[in-house]
């Protein structure tokens, strides 16, 4: 299929952040790419912090993946997870020492971030087929995205769980 570089990527980015949702066990309502293919939206369910945090780095995560360097979006997203950061840690029931409490802080990045790269490696796969669809087809509803990752309907919604 032929596609821009830019488009591609655009819906690489989406399609990661898509499918570690699904991964996380967080139900995905749409991924959309607008009809330039220069930006996108993923609209999921309830997440916890931690969620959150690892569903936003998995979309520059699968940039860098592809040999991208720094853009905007990472800036933004690398912000939001950054802002999510204290709540992980309240969840993790870590109490921040004032003192240290920035290095806590990237420790816990880093220990997310090398989940988010190893359900990259993992469903490396899914996100580009994903990122195929999306480029055809400009929106994907959860269920389709879910087909495409998980190869059925079922397969799929036995991954999803509720989080209360």
């Amino acid at each position: 299929m032929e596609h821009s570089t830019g488009e591609y990527r655009t819906a690489l980015h989406e399609a990661a952040h898509a499918v570690i949702a699904l991964e996380l066990g967080v139900s995905v309502e749409e991924a959309t790419i607008d009809p330039c293919g220069t930006t996108g939206h993923v609209k999921h369910g309830e997440t916890t912090a931690e969620q959150e945090a690892m569903i936003a780095m998995a979309g520059p995560m699968a940039d860098a993946k592809t040999g991208v360097d720094y853009d905007m979006d990472w800036a933004r997203e690398k912000g939001e997870v950054w802002e999510l950061l204290p709540e992980v840690a309240e969840e993790r029931g870590i109490e921040l020492d004032p003192e240290d409490r920035t290095e806590q802080l990237k420790a816990s990045r880093d220990e997310l971030a090398s989940e988010v790269r190893r359900l990259l490696k993992k469903r490396w796969a899914s996100i580009h087929a994903v990122a195929e669809a999306l480029i055809t087809h400009r929106t994907l509803d959860g269920t389709a995205i879910q087909h495409i990752a998980y190869g059925s309907p079922s397969v799929a919604a036995s991954r999803l769980r509720r989080h209360d």
